[in-house]
């Protein structure tokens, strides 16, 4: 399980850069599926993800595994339906100012409808430290009749988009993101959207499940990963 419940951590904390569901001033719970698609030179990956925002909670699934995050109690915990293990770590994320990251957003005044909501086009360049040609650039739809739900204390710089939350208030429905180098391609599209309660239940880990051994010193701290 050591193994395996590491990896679950880290394969739903890249999701997690992937979903952005945070910022701005609503407080409407949010539950969203996305499909992920990246490409690379010869290879092609699609995962699809559920995420549930409430307050400052967040759960993702993935499949595989399920990760939730509070931000009241600064805890991760991640289990496994598989083998009905779980690990809670505490979660204090490097914080937005200490990675170094500059995000720049250009409104392109473009819109669009999608899920039936309207959407603006937004394009983005993220820098990353160092300078140079190390930018990833994209571009995003976000809606224009949804705010995004506060994370902001869940202090992750993921899911406030490394400074985007505070310049694209909407829900990302639809983002294209490249790699410095342009080898690599992630595109994420949310293909539900729902606005209204998420059960309190959705974010405690199952009756029945063990926790698994951790290794010494080891801690669930997921690495921010691309913004979209």
């Amino acid at each position: 399980m050591r193994t395996s419940t590491s990896r679950a951590v880290c394969t739903a904390a890249a999701a997690f850069a992937a979903v952005l569901g945070a910022a701005a001033s609503s407080r409407a719970d949010v539950t969203m599926v996305q499909r992920v698609d990246r490409t690379a030179p010869g290879t092609t990956n699609t995962t699809t993800t559920t995420t549930y925002i409430s307050g400052d909670k967040v759960r993702v699934d993935n499949g595989q595994a399920t990760m939730v995050i509070k931000g009241s109690n600064h805890t991760l915990t991640a289990w496994s339906p598989t083998t009905h293990l779980y690990q809670t770590a505490n979660y204090r994320p490097t914080t937005i100012a200490q990675t170094g990251v500059t995000v720049t957003v250009t409104d392109t005044g473009k819109r669009s409808t999608m899920l039936g909501h309207p959407v603006r086009l937004y394009q983005v360049r993220v820098a990353m430290p160092g300078g140079g040609a190390t930018a990833m650039t994209g571009s995003i739809w976000a809606t224009e009749d949804i705010r995004r739900p506060n994370l902001s204390a869940l202090g992750n710089p993921a899911l406030e988009g490394f400074g985007t939350a505070a310049k694209i208030p909407g829900i990302p429905i639809k983002s294209v993101m490249h790699s410095p180098d342009g080898q690599q391609t992630m595109t994420t599209t949310v293909t539900k959207l729902t606005i209204g309660p998420v059960p309190a239940s959705r974010f405690v880990t199952p009756s029945g499940y063990k926790r698994a051994s951790q290794p010494a010193g080891a801690g669930a701290q997921p690495t921010p990963g691309p913004a979209h």
